[in-house]
């Protein structure tokens, strides 16, 4: 298990921008040596803030794009590897999107799309225009990845694109674990069995990153708002999510015992007594996780 991002939130201003930045790399460089010297590495580092227009309000659309380069740059100097600056509604916000990310390299951002009240229409034509318009400005469409259309997202999310925030200060924990699933599963001898195989070994991993994190808020006086513990799958044929629902003998995946596997997977996710934030459930991603890529290519499941 790695951990796949500390992503640290942040409001910032129209001023004293590159202080708060270097506040919040300074931090991050800490918070990994404190989990390297447990053992676990540390993917990346990340920083998110507000939704932008809070901290653009007045701008002209050129002075924006260049507010932008600049956070983005100074985040670079300081060793921050990826930057969220959070989510909007607005028509002329989601019209500005496209041209962000083409001229960006590490910063992403989402059109909020739902919340509690229902669907916004509007934005969700601009999510989808943003969409085509990113596939277009950026090499293969590449730009698309640090973009998002989210719905009745919660803010602090650990994982990009979705990651907005709000309130203190704070800091969350991203998960790169499919692999606990595979040897959760390998330990296992039927389903039952396999939902309580990996709750213990969940819970004996995630607790361990718990304590440290619980620690490091204290000494540092910082909001710990979470861990993600979505699996995050991996490029990696033994470590596969696909190497993992296999193993328990209910067919290939995308067989009628693949469904059961999924729930028994969410159910455990949802009920690990530790500090939970973000999604925190199961995600099959096509084109992250080398098995899925290839029984998808065989037609093994739509």
């Amino acid at each position: 298990m790695n951990i796949r991002a500390i992503t640290t939130g942040i409001n910032l201003f129209r001023a004293g921008s590159a202080v708060r930045i270097k506040k919040v790399a300074q931090f991050n460089k800490r918070a990994k040596k404190a989990f390297q010297e447990q053992g676990f590495t540390v993917q990346t580092l990340r920083m998110t803030t507000q939704p932008w227009p809070q901290y653009c309000s007045g701008l002209s659309q050129k002075q924006i794009i260049l507010k932008i380069k600049e956070i983005e740059w100074t985040t670079r100097q300081f060793g921050i590897d990826f930057v969220s600056i959070g989510c909007v509604r607005s028509v002329p916000a989601t019209q500005m999107i496209p041209h962000i990310i083409a001229v960006t390299d590490r910063i992403s951002t989402a059109i909020d799309i739902a919340d509690s009240k229902g669907l916004n229409t509007k934005a969700v034509n601009g999510a989808a225009q943003a969409i085509k318009t990113i596939a277009r400005k950026t090499q293969q469409g590449y730009g698309n990845f640090r973009f998002a259309a989210i719905a009745c997202c919660p803010p602090d999310i650990p994982f990009f694109p979705a990651s907005y925030h709000r309130g203190n200060t704070c800091f969350s924990l991203a998960l790169e674990c499919s692999d606990l699933i595979v040897e959760a599963f390998r330990r296992a001898n039927n389903l039952i069995d396999a939902g309580k195989v990996l709750k213990r070994v969940f819970e004996h991993e995630t607790k361990k990153i718990e304590r440290i994190a619980k620690k490091l808020a204290r000494a540092e006086q910082i909001d710990f708002h979470g861990i993600d513990v979505s699996p995050a799958p991996s490029v990696k044929k033994r470590e596969s999510l696909v190497k993992a629902f296999e193993q328990l003998g209910l067919g290939a995946f995308g067989a009628p015992g693949t469904l059961s596997i999924a729930a028994m997977i969410t159910r455990v996710l949802k009920s690990l007594a530790v500090k939970t934030c973000g999604y925190s459930g199961l995600m099959l991603p096509v084109l992250e996780d080398y098995g899925l890529a290839h029984a998808c290519s065989k037609g093994m499941f739509d």
